[in-house]
């Protein structure tokens, strides 16, 4: 994902939704968010950034041309290291 060029070659016709995670994890490589926004909006897909990591804050995903962003998290995962830290 950190080279929209991958991006491009995998898009196929029924293709309605690039799912994207900046930084990427493990590597935490960042997506050229604009280029990958670009690439699915010419194929008619929509895009979604998963931005644990950075927050939209720092990423700032809906300047980009990205049409939707997430920050999620995972309570099954990190649910402990959260209520450790509340205690």
């Amino acid at each position: 994902m950190s080279d929209a060029r991958n991006v491009a070659r995998a898009l196929r016709k029924e293709t309605r939704l690039v799912w994207i995670e900046s930084p990427t994890n493990p590597m935490l490589k960042l997506v050229d968010l604009a280029e990958v926004a670009r690439i699915a909006r010419a194929h008619g897909a929509r895009t979604v950034v998963d931005n644990t990591f950075a927050t939209p804050f720092f990423q700032r995903p809906l300047e980009h041309g990205i049409e939707r962003d997430e920050v999620r998290v995972d309570v099954r995962e990190h649910g402990d290291a959260h209520r450790a830290g509340c205690s």
